[in-house]
């Protein structure tokens, strides 16, 4: 009897980078403190670094406000993502210390632990980000799952901290567990479809830069969701009769009148290829969600996901570049969107509008 075919999914290793994840105390110790410490939410003491707002005159589609997260270490507003990764590293060694001190683990005890390396299927930009703190603060080199079909493998070779895997992303979703066996990560950590970083704390700095603009419409591209569920998180959280948070600079009378429109291409085979992966592993909210908000009083109407021509994002992506914004096309997405949607005559005129571009990926030195 023939055997049955294997229906698991495969993959080959691209490039695989070396790292001793053994742990030693003097290495536990260097992990606690050498990675700083932020409050969660002081406005005062803040984690981040605020990107600035350009004003981009659009000419008969008027001016709007372009928020640049291109300005973030690795050029994408992903760099917050691998902020938060190195951010557990550091909570882990504070951890062992901790039971060090409670005598709860032994002096010799420490060679049973390791420094388990995370996996994530990337598009490249959240790969880039969490290997360059990796690598700035001696943590395992991330592992990254790509499709084999794309050029992206081959892009990011020329990155000395990644270690990259390929293949077909295109028939099914994967779970996590098979996330990370194709990476050959089996007791890692994955983090595409898991709450090992609180979602809501991903981009909790820059939901509320955005929210404090006050505008009167907030266009983003859609490509995880991730950003688009921090921003209808905090305005949930931060609306009446809740207690605002500390970094919130607005009135909370204002939060319901704000519009969240999302850009998602129209195209399966589009030039902003970040946004169109063939399936989303995890999602926290979804279009039931953001009509809900709506309702509750918690956003402004008609919030929610919206397919852009292609058209359109390569006409936002040229001028993008002609204003010298650096930004990818994926990321040109929120103002193709805003362009789309004010040539179709959907949008009023005299409205604050901001647009969010996420950035130009770029490979630097960690």
């Amino acid at each position: 009897m023939a055997d049955k075919k294997d229906p698991r999914p495969a993959s080959r290793v691209v490039k695989e980078v070396p790292f001793d994840f053994r742990l030693t105390w003097p290495k536990v110790e260097t992990l606690a403190n050498c990675i700083p410490w932020y409050p969660d939410n002081d406005p005062k003491k803040p984690e981040w670094k605020k990107t600035p707002i350009h004003e981009l005159d659009l000419g008969r589609h008027g001016t709007v406000h372009i928020k640049d997260e291109s300005f973030n270490p690795t050029g994408t507003h992903k760099d917050r993502m691998g902020w938060e990764v190195a951010c557990f590293y550091r909570d882990f060694a504070k951890r062992l210390i901790m039971l060090y001190e409670n005598g709860e683990i032994k002096d010799s005890e420490i060679s049973k632990f390791i420094l388990p390396p995370v996996s994530i299927i990337s598009g490249g930009n959240a790969a880039i980000a969490i290997a360059h703190y990796a690598k700035q603060y001696g943590l395992p080199p991330p592992k990254i799952l790509v499709d084999c079909n794309s050029a992206l493998k081959d892009s990011l070779l020329t990155h000395d901290y990644l270690s990259i895997y390929a293949t077909d992303l295109s028939k099914k979703s994967l779970s996590p567990k098979e996330i990370l066996e194709l990476t050959n990560n089996i007791n890692g950590l994955e983090l595409t479809s898991s709450n090992l970083i609180e979602f809501y704390k991903t981009y909790d700095w820059l939901t509320h830069e955005i929210l404090n603009f006050s505008p009167d419409f907030i266009f983003l591209p859609f490509g995880t969701g991730r950003l688009m569920e921090n921003i209808h998180y905090w305005m949930r959280h931060n609306a009446y009769p809740y207690k605002p948070d500390p970094r919130l600079g607005i009135s909370q009378s204002r939060l319901p009148d704000i519009k969240v429109f999302a850009a998602e291409p129209e195209e399966k085979l589009s030039i902003a290829d970040k946004l169109t992966a063939a399936f989303k592993p995890f999602q926290y909210y979804n279009e039931v969600d953001f009509s809900a908000a709506q309702q509750l009083a918690l956003s402004g109407e008609g919030s929610g996901v919206y397919p852009v021509k292609e058209e359109f994002i390569h006409r936002a992506f040229e001028i993008l570049e002609e204003a010298g914004i650096q930004a990818e096309a994926s990321g040109s997405a929120a103002l193709a969107l805003f362009i789309q949607m004010k040539i179709e005559g959907q949008l009023p005129s005299k409205i604050r509008i901001l647009i969010i571009n996420t950035g130009k990926g770029k490979i630097v030195a960690g």
